[in-house]
């Protein structure tokens, strides 16, 4: 589908930088075919601003197609490899208690407001993707668009529901209330 749409539509159209275009890869522990998924997540580039996001145990599983046999480094310097290997012009790694975001010349972090007893997990990382999107879209900076993403990710884990924009802006309002410690 990805080969497709490159080859098929985006071919045909003009470069629009300004366009966000957000790459979630799920799970692929089981695949065998990520490095040519990330090729062609890569090529994307060339038409828009690519934001590629996983989770701590999908990045891990990423550093390790990317440097097989090499020893496991920190997530700050797993997150470097990955972005220094994609061309993408942004890359994100969200876990339970931050997130850290790399951008050509810059990286963004911040606290995730963690949960200990979740009413909800499954659907926490998509609901966290959907806030950072969210940020994106209103024009927030990226260190923005992380505190969005997480707000938007604790309030959905502590409520077993997605946020209005009114709880948003409650969750972010009471932040340092709400942050718990693992």
């Amino acid at each position: 589908i990805f080969k497709g749409i490159l080859d098929e539509i985006l071919s045909n159209r003009p470069v629009n930088k300004n366009q966000v275009l957000f790459f979630d890869m799920a799970d692929f522990s089981v695949r065998t075919d990520i490095l040519e998924a990330i090729e062609l997540v890569n090529a994307f580039s060339a038409y828009y601003k690519v934001i590629f996001g996983l989770n701590e145990n999908e990045a891990i599983a990423l550093y390790k197609q990317f440097n097989p046999g090499a020893a496991l480094p920190d997530l700050k310097t797993i997150g470097q490899n990955i972005f220094d290997t994609m061309d993408v012009d942004c890359f994100v790694i969200h876990t339970l208690t931050n997130a850290i975001a790399w951008e050509k010349g810059a990286i963004s972090e911040t606290e995730s407001l963690y949960v200990a007893q979740p009413k909800l997990s499954t659907g926490g990382g998509d609901n966290f993707n959907g806030g950072l999107c969210f940020g994106l879209l209103i024009g927030l900076d990226m260190e923005g668009s992380l505190y969005t993403a997480n707000a938007t990710s604790g309030y959905y884990v502590r409520n077993a529901k997605s946020p209005t924009v009114e709880d948003l802006m409650d969750t972010l309002n009471h932040w340092d209330d709400l942050i718990e410690r693992p």
